[in-house]
């Protein structure tokens, strides 16, 4: 066995960090933690997951707009806040973002699917949200195990 030290290039370290930080983001899924905000190594939150407390949800008619309803969901306490825009048809659907200081994300759907994420909230329970900023994918699921057919949905 050596006794030298082995130094990591940029690469190896970066991505022994985001294998750290996906196994973070897997295990407080799996613990059921209320909330979870992950950072980068610039300490700049990139993800932001948690359970949904409670939601606001929102119809208009303005033009000048590119969404047509808006569904913002809170943590609970109400911490962090996932807010949908769901994107008149024909406009172009803007990248999801979490902001900087890693307490709000702003995701973007199709018009179409509003009343299917809107039942989801209302059928599912508990539902959790979650945003990876640095690939843009955001989800909302169960948070817990379901059995066979209970028709939730």
């Amino acid at each position: 066995m050596s006794n030298e030290k082995k130094e990591l290039t940029r690469r190896q370290a970066l991505s022994t960090m985001g294998k750290a930080a996906a196994a973070t983001v897997i295990g407080a899924a799996a613990l059921n933690t209320e909330a979870l905000a992950i950072s980068d190594t610039e300490s700049r939150v990139t993800t932001i997951s948690f359970v949904v407390g409670s939601y606001t949800a929102y119809l208009h008619s303005a033009p000048q707009y590119s969404w047509e309803s808006r569904i913002i969901m809170f943590s609970n306490p109400m911490k962090f806040t996932y807010d949908v825009l769901f994107i008149k048809e024909g406009r172009a659907i803007p990248a999801n973002t979490v902001d900087a200081s890693g307490v709000y994300a702003k995701v973007h759907f199709p018009a179409s699917r509003f009343m299917e994420v809107r039942d989801f909230l209302r059928y599912e329970k508990p539902v959790r949200v979650t945003l990876v900023g640095t690939n843009g994918i955001a989800t909302i699921s169960t948070n817990e195990y379901e059995l066979i057919g209970d028709h939730d949905i």
